[in-house]
C-alpha cells in the first residue's frame, strides 16, 4: 500500500507554554529545561517519522517485489505453457511424420510383394510353357523315332519278302504251267462234252 503523503498526516501538537515563573535564576533554568525537552521531543518525533518512512518504503518495496515476482511467475508460467504447447505440436508433427513414413513403407512393402508375386506367377507360367514345349519336343522325337523304327521294320520286312519271293523267270514258268494246265483242263472238258453229246445223239438214233 502506498504511504500517505506528509500533507495528509495529522499536524503535530505544540506543547503548551507554561506560565513563566517569576524570578531570575529559576526562570532561566526552567527555560533551558523546556528547550531541552522540546528538542528531545522534536528529535524523537523526527526519528519516529524517519522510522515510519523507512517502514513505508520497505513495505512499498516488498509490495513491488511481490508484484514483480508475481508478474515474473505469470510470465514464466505462460512461457512454460507456450513451450509445452510447442513441444506437444512438435511431438504431434513427429508422430504424423512417422505415421506417414510407416504408411509409405507399408505401401512399398505391398508393392514389392505384388511385384514378387507377379514375377513368381510369370516364372511359373514360363516354366509350364517350357515344360510343355519340352514334352511336345519329346513327343515329336518319339514320333520320329517310331516312324524311323517303322520304316526300318517295313524295309526289313520288304527285304525279307524280296528274299523269300521267287524270281521273275520262275514266276513266268509258273504262269505258263498254270496256263497250260488250264488249257488242258478246258480241252478235256470240251472232249468230254463232245463225247457226251455224241453218245446222246447215238442213243437218240438207236431209239428211233
Amino acid at each position: 500500500a502506498c504511504a500517505p503523503s506528509r500533507s495528509m498526516r495529522r499536524p503535530r501538537r505544540r506543547p503548551r507554554r507554561r506560565s513563566r515563573p517569576r524570578g531570575g535564576a529559576s526562570s532561566a533554568s526552567g527555560r533551558r529545561r523546556r528547550r531541552r525537552e522540546s528538542a528531545s521531543r522534536r528529535h524523537d518525533s523526527a526519528k519516529a517519522e524517519r522510522a515510519a518512512d523507512e517502514a513505508r518504503r520497505a513495505a512499498d518495496a516488498a509490495a513491488l517485489e511481490e508484484q514483480r515476482r508475481a508478474i515474473a511467475a505469470e510470465a514464466e508460467a505462460k512461457l512454460a505453457a507456450e513451450r509445452a504447447a510447442a513441444e506437444e505440436t512438435l511431438r504431434a508433427r513427429e508422430a504424423e511424420r512417422r505415421a506417414a513414413e510407416e504408411a509409405q513403407r507399408e505401401e512399398q512393402r505391398a508393392a514389392a510383394a505384388a511385384r514378387k508375386a507377379a514375377q513368381a506367377e510369370a516364372a511359373r507360367r514360363e516354366k509350364e510353357a517350357a515344360d510343355k514345349r519340352a514334352e511336345e519336343e519329346k513327343a515329336r522325337q518319339r514320333a520320329k523315332a517310331a516312324e524311323a523304327t517303322a520304316a526300318r521294320k517295313a524295309a526289313k520286312e520288304k527285304k525279307n519278302k524280296a528274299k523269300k519271293a521267287p524270281s521273275a523267270f520262275a514266276l513266268e514258268e509258273e504262269r505258263r504251267a498254270k496256263a497250260a494246265a488250264e488249257l488242258r483242263e478246258q480241252e478235256e472238258r470240251a472232249a468230254r462234252l463232245a463225247a457226251e453229246q455224241e453218245a446222246a445223239r447215238r442213243a437218240e438214233r438207236e431209239a428211233a
